[in-house]
C-alpha cells in the first residue's frame, strides 16, 4: 500500500514549530505509511535542514511567491488576515495540481495528528472530498464547517474544485466584508460555502454524501477529524487544531485570558510534548 500524502503548507519560520509538531505527529502515528508534503517560502535554510534532518520521509517544494507574481504585501487587521489565508489557498492548490492521483490529506500546519483515520474514512472510498463539520456544543454552529482538514481522492475532478475555490478566494480578497464572515467565517471557507452551496446538517451526514461541481463532497463531524474546541476530552480525536487565540499562547508558551489552563490544559501539553520529542529527536 502507498503511504498516504500529507499536504501542508508553511510561509516564514514563525510557523517552524507549529510545522515541527505536525511532522512530530504524522511520525508517530503513520511512520513510513505517511509521506508528509511540504509548500512553502520564507523558510529559513536552518529550518529546511532540521526537517530533512529529522524526518527524512518528508518532501520539502520551495515554491517563490513573489516570483510567481502573488502579492504577499500582507496589511494589518482582519483583511491581512485573509490575505494570508488566501496564500494559503495558493500552496494548498499548488500542492493538488502538482500532485498524483489517489488520496491525500490536506491540511493546515497548526494541526496535529492524534490516531490514525481508518475508522472514519470508508474503504473502499465513497468520496471526492471529505470535509469536516461541526456537531458539538462548545462549536461556533453559525460557521458549520471548517476548512482546516479535508481528505481527497486526488483526480482531475478534484483539481478543478481545487482551481475553482483558489480562483474565488482570490477574486473576493479585495470585497471580503463583516458579512461574509458572519456566514461562513474566514475567506477560504466563505468561498467553500458557496460551492457546495448548504448549510443543512442532513446534507453534511449523508453516508453516500452530495455532489458539486462533478466532485462528491462527503462530511465528517470535527469532534473526529477536527477537533478545534479547547477541551480536556479528545479522545475521540484523530485530529487537533490549535486556530486562533492558540498561536499567541503557543508562541509565548503561557496561557492569557483567552486560553487558560483549567480549559486549556490538556491540549497545551500535548501539543508542547510533541515540540519537545521533536526537539530531541
Amino acid at each position: 500500500m502507498k503511504p498516504l500524502r500529507f499536504l501542508t503548507c508553511v510561509y516564514g519560520d514563525d510557523f517552524a514549530d507549529y510545522l515541527f509538531v505536525l511532522l512530530n505527529s504524522i511520525d508517530e502515528v503513520y511512520g513510513s505509511d505517511a509521506q508528509p508534503i511540504i509548500y512553502y517560502d520564507d523558510l529559513s535554510l536552518d529550518v529546511t535542514k532540521e526537517i530533512k534532518r529529522k524526518s527524512p520521509r518528508a518532501k520539502l517544494y520551495y515554491y517563490n511567491l513573489k516570483q510567481r507574481g502573488l502579492n504577499i504585501q500582507i496589511e494589518d487587521g482582519v483583511k491581512g488576515h485573509q490575505q494570508q489565508i488566501a496564500i494559503e489557498r495558493f500552496f494548498m492548490t499548488a500542492g493538488v495540481n502538482d500532485a498524483l492521483d489517489g488520496p491525500m490529506v490536506v491540511l493546515d500546519c497548526d494541526m496535529l495528528i492524534r490516531k490514525r483515520f481508518d475508522e472514519h474514512i470508508p474503504d473502499p472510498t465513497n468520496f471526492d472530498i471529505m470535509f469536516t463539520y461541526k456537531t458539538e456544543p462548545g462549536e461556533t454552529f453559525h460557521w458549520p464547517v471548517n476548512c482546516g482538514i479535508q481528505y481527497v481522492i486526488n483526480s482531475d475532478k478534484v483539481r478543478a474544485f481545487y482551481n475553482r475555490w483558489q480562483k474565488e478566494v482570490d477574486g473576493l480578497v479585495p470585497y471580503f466584508n463583516g458579512g461574509h464572515y458572519r456566514k461562513w467565517g474566514g475567506i477560504q471557507q466563505t468561498v467553500f460555502g458557496r460551492m457546495i452551496d448548504t448549510r443543512n446538517s442532513i446534507d453534511y451526514m449523508n453516508p453516500n454524501g452530495f455532489v458539486r461541481d462533478g466532485c462528491v463532497l462527503r462530511g465528517v463531524p470535527c469532534k473526529y477529524m477536527n477537533e478545534a474546541r479547547r477541551t480536556a476530552n479528545f479522545e475521540d480525536a484523530c485530529v487537533v487544531h490549535y486556530k486562533g487565540p492558540w498561536r499567541k499562547v503557543l508562541r509565548e508558551r503561557k496561557f492569557n485570558l483567552d486560553i487558560m489552563r483549567t480549559d486549556g490544559g490538556a491540549m497545551y501539553d500535548l501539543w508542547t510534548g510533541h515540540l519537545e520529542r521533536w526537539n530531541e529527536r
